[in-house]
């Protein structure tokens, strides 16, 4: 901060342009390097690039600070070998929250529907888990409308909300089996587990890189699905 003449250039295409310096300015001094200068707009065009896709793997960036904020867990759980080979025959469900923050509807949970063929993703945000009943009603319909396919297989935790008597009534009306996890063993419902964590990691970072408010959680959510 010496409020002398570093040097004088032009801008062009994302890079200065340097084309006068004073007589006694050397490119060795501290106080400048032209080549930290140009690495410097590199590293902000990759570091776009990496924020745009949700702070992405394929993006690598190894000097972000929202990564680790965002991508802290446990251990993954081991997926199986095995796949359904028809889109819709079984789903994967489960409900996630609540967050500790409703966002501005005043929803605190999301149920998430994984297809087990092809991965498609959808979600539903919840003020709470007796909503559930009422998305998975309409998914069901959904899912003949629009697709022409009938869910054969649903599978979830063993959470109390999938047996209640309108969800075994729901299931029962259209054929579906229900399969469910052992307690305790959210492990055995891990397609939906690691579809969870995905898109945690994905809203978390684009909340922390926007510096959006809590309230606006959900919508991180979905555009991460």
């Amino acid at each position: 901060m010496t409020d002398r003449l570093m040097g004088v250039g032009s801008f062009s295409e994302g890079l200065y342009f340097w084309t006068h310096f004073p007589s006694n300015f050397s490119f060795s001094s501290a106080s400048f390097n032209k080549t930290s200068l140009c690495n410097l707009t590199t590293n902000e065009k990759n570091f776009i690039m990496h924020s745009r896709m949700g702070h992405s793997t394929f993006f690598p960036y190894t000097q972000c600070s929202i990564c680790p904020l965002a991508k802290q867990s446990h251990n993954l759980f081991p997926l199986g070998n095995t796949r359904a080979n028809e889109i819709l025959s079984l789903i994967h469900v489960d409900i996630w929250g609540p967050y500790h923050t409703a966002n501005h509807e005043g929803s605190r949970y999301f149920l998430t529907i994984v297809d087990d063929c092809s991965r498609a993703t959808w979600i539903f945000l919840m003020q709470s888990k007796g909503q559930a009943y009422s998305h998975l009603k309409t998914f069901i319909t959904l899912s003949k409308n629009q697709f022409g396919k009938s869910i054969k297989r649903i599978r979830t935790d063993n959470g109390r909300k999938f047996f209640s008597h309108d969800c075994t009534s729901l299931f029962s009306s259209h054929g579906i089996q229900h399969e469910s996890s052992c307690i305790y063993t959210p492990q055995q419902n891990g397609v939906v587990e690691h579809k969870h964590r995905h898109l945690l990691e994905v809203a978390r970072a684009l909340k922390f890189q926007a510096a959006i408010p809590d309230e606006y959680w959900g919508e991180c959510v979905i555009t991460a699905t």
